[in-house]
């Protein structure tokens, strides 16, 4: 298959995917990958369409092979994150989602994630320490709305915080911030 062709099949495969089509976008990237068996993108769209359709077993073997082929993968580390939790394996996952951090330090989704597996865990304290981390790198991240607004209500976001600092000195934002589990 030439770079071209190549190119439209994953294009393909990607398209019936975002439709939500799982069972044809699986069948197409395992063609992709019968001919190009080295497709980083292909193992880990692969991965998360098995987790669509309930198989973090076999999802987790796609993101091994896209960690293989390209380590720093962020993506591909925190999906198998993903996978993991799924199985219940907090630990493995934390292990993942810590090398997706290692791959792209900023990366609020694993961060994110870090904090759910401590909410999970009912590290209720630590868990508020990610999903704060995560806060700061991405702001408007849709799954951290819980933990935009402080129990006055206050923003929490970082650009928010310092204008309130800006308006009053005195304004402290420390507040406990109470977390709601989002599946």
């Amino acid at each position: 298959m030439d770079q071209g062709k190549l190119e439209q099949a994953f294009r393909r495969a990607y398209l019936l995917q975002q439709s939500g089509q799982y069972r044809e976008a699986a069948q197409a990237y395992r063609r992709l990958l019968d001919e190009h068996p080295d497709h980083v993108g292909g193992h880990n769209n692969l991965g998360s369409i098995l987790m669509a359709l309930g198989e973090p077993g076999e999802a987790i073997a796609s993101f091994r092979r896209a960690v293989a082929l390209q380590p720093a993968h962020a993506e591909a580390h925190n999906n198998m994150g993903v996978a993991y939790k799924r199985l219940g394996k907090a630990q493995e996952a934390l292990d993942c989602y810590a090398a997706a951090l290692k791959c792209r330090p900023a990366y609020a989704q694993a961060l994110l994630n870090v904090g759910t597996i401590y909410y999970d865990l009912k590290d209720y304290d630590e868990a508020l320490v990610w999903y704060r981390a995560a806060l700061e790198v991405d702001p408007d991240h849709p799954a951290l709305a819980f933990a935009r607004l402080d129990p006055l209500g206050r923003d929490l976001r970082p650009a928010a915080r310092r204008r309130a600092e800006i308006d009053d000195p005195s304004a402290r934002l420390e507040q406990t911030v109470f977390v709601v589990h989002l599946q």
